[in-house]
């Protein structure tokens, strides 16, 4: 049998998971940690079952998710009550709520049997005691859990970077250039520690301007040979 603390990891890796699930717009893997009667209280105060909590997320999709200060309390053999900050990013606003879950172990699967969000205010959870060090008896904390997302935009500048040098002369340069500069905007727009990627969308930016670069000067050097052959023939 799992101890506290293998269990607590276990359900803060879960949580998690569903936030990287709705940030990567895949509903599926929400669904797995849903328990069939599962139900919530949204942050709006309406109540959802666990196919109105489905057909919610779709269309959903989170730009990112920050989890911090997590508490996990078990409270008996096979239910657990998890509590946690949240900040999302969605449409380019910044929301901010507490969270609690209500998982219940089912064969050795963890799933969730009821779950609320209740809006708050950035530094909410130090307000209530989330962010202290003292833990009531048998609960376990993660202090500062961060869910990062690896920005789209700069994998897309990496790999059309390294593709302009190997099959997309000039349209990959061009590609990397403007989805690198696309990249590093949103980074820097993002709750800080939420969104990676700034190396990639360099790197793409480097490939991309090296290679215009080199085309540049590749295209004088045409020109002046062209001149020079133009000049000598037209003079011998």
């Amino acid at each position: 049998m799992a101890d506290a603390g293998e269990i607590a990891g276990a359900l803060v890796a879960a949580e998690l998971a569903m936030l990287d699930a709705q940030c990567r717009g895949d509903i599926d893997a929400v669904v797995v940690h849903l328990a069939t009667g599962f139900e919530e209280i949204g942050s709006s105060g309406q109540r959802y079952d666990r196919a109105g909590v489905l057909h919610a997320l779709h269309g959903s999709q989170l730009e990112a998710a920050c989890a911090t200060d997590f508490r996990v309390r078990p409270l008996d053999a096979t239910h657990a009550l998890v509590t946690f900050h949240v900040s999302l990013r969605q449409a380019g606003r910044e929301r901010h709520s507490l969270r609690s879950s209500l998982w219940r172990n089912e064969a050795g699967v963890w799933r969730i049997v009821f779950h609320q969000g209740t809006p708050c205010d950035a530094g909410a959870a130090g307000a209530v005691g989330y962010a202290s060090t003292t833990s009531m008896p048998g609960e376990h904390r993660r202090m500062n859990t961060v869910y990062v997302r690896t920005s789209s935009t700069a994998v897309v500048s990496l790999v059309f970077g390294v593709l302009t040098w190997v099959m997309l002369p000039l349209i990959g340069a061009l590609v990397a250039i403007i989805c690198g500069h696309i990249a590093r905007g949103e980074i820097r727009r993002a709750a800080p520690g939420t969104l990676d990627g700034d190396g990639m969308a360099i790197a793409g930016l480097v490939l991309g301007y090296v290679h215009l670069a080199f085309l540049v000067l590749a295209l004088m050097v045409v020109f002046f040979i062209l001149g020079g052959v133009a000049f000598f023939a037209s003079h011998f």
